[in-house]
């Protein structure tokens, strides 16, 4: 019976992730569209250190691709914004070595996403977090001009005021 509770809320979760990928797609697709390209896990992105990483959501400036299009295959470097959203399972360690691995291959922000708080720690470097409340208000001014939103709006619909 444990290996069942497991296995429903892995996959609890896993519908969670998906819903806020595809929210996060409708709210920064729009300021994405003319600058890059918006990626979801199924996207590999080899980090300096040769691990694949795929970060649930994503978003890469067309002018890092060569020819401003997207390889097959895995990318070679970490997309300029890589999403984790983090569930109660995950390892800090892990959590920690995926921020120095995106950073060390060329990521601008990384955000990780904690849905049972609605709250974002984003990263501007390995060392450098700041933890923003569902109240705060979030920008990409440097990466995706105009952008800016409610945190718990970054969570999905029912929650969104931005």
């Amino acid at each position: 019976m444990g290996a069942s509770k497991r296995e429903a809320t892995g996959s609890a979760d896993k519908c969670k992730t998906c819903q806020i990928v595809i929210w996060l797609g409708r709210v920064i697709g729009p300021y994405a569209d003319d600058r890059g390209t918006l990626t979801a896990s199924q996207a590999g992105f080899r980090m300096s250190n040769r691990n694949v990483r795929c970060p649930d959501f994503g978003f890469t400036r067309s002018d890092r691709f060569p020819n401003g299009e997207v390889p097959d295959g895995f990318v070679e470097f970490a997309p300029d914004l890589a999403v984790e959203i983090i569930a109660l399972s995950e390892e800090p360690a892990d959590m920690g070595r995926k921020v120095a691995e995106y950073f060390a291959s060329r990521a601008r922000h990384v955000w990780h996403m904690f849905p049972e708080t609605q709250t974002i720690r984003v990263f501007r470097s390995p060392s450098d977090a700041v933890t923003h409340q569902p109240d705060d208000t979030l920008d990409l001014d440097d990466l995706l001009p105009g952008f800016r939103s409610w945190v718990a709006g970054l969570f999905g619909p029912q929650r969104n005021k931005a």
